[in-house]
């Protein structure tokens, strides 16, 4: 999978991705502790994923072009929804590394961290809402009176 990275010339090549980060072929020597904004489709899929990720570690690339190296990647602050993509992604993976006597229908398939990133991603949603001010929550109907009995008493006040 290419994987562009903001302040390498060349894109780098994931080999192996999980929630925690990724692990990738590159002609470029970044030093453990490199910060990179990395942007990426996962395969099969049309969104552009934009994380941050620090180079956790580097080491040669047996096999691959002379002057490559393998970089293991971190990703920092990934969003609730770009966790969600890559579990996602993973999830429909799943057959692939299980044996063929393990492997059940998609249907049957149990996807237990699945219900607990939706329910997250939705209360994160619903935070950001709320920050934002779009959700407004009725007014308490005790707190109108309380409110039109201070405007009665500071307006006899100032008579």
């Amino acid at each position: 999978m290419k994987v562009l990275a903001g302040r390498l010339p060349e894109p780098i090549w994931a080999i192996d991705i999980g929630l925690g980060g990724l692990k990738a072929v590159s002609r470029s020597l970044v030093f453990p502790g490199t910060y990179l904004d990395l942007s990426f489709r996962l395969p099969g899929t049309r969104e552009l994923l934009k994380v941050g990720a620090q180079v956790a570690t580097l080491g040669d690339a047996p096999g691959e072009e002379p002057g490559s190296v393998t970089l293991g990647l971190r990703f920092c602050r990934l969003s609730k929804g770009t966790e969600l993509s890559i579990y996602r992604f993973l999830d429909k993976r799943r057959g692939l590394w299980t044996s063929q006597g393990e492997s059940k229908p998609d249907e049957q398939v149990a996807r237990p961290f699945e219900a607990l990133l939706r329910d997250a991603y939705t209360a994160l949603q619903a935070s950001e809402l709320r920050e934002l001010g779009f959700v407004c929550t009725p007014w308490p109907q005790d707190l109108n009176a309380k409110v039109i009995l201070a405007k009665e008493s500071a307006s006899r006040s100032l008579q």
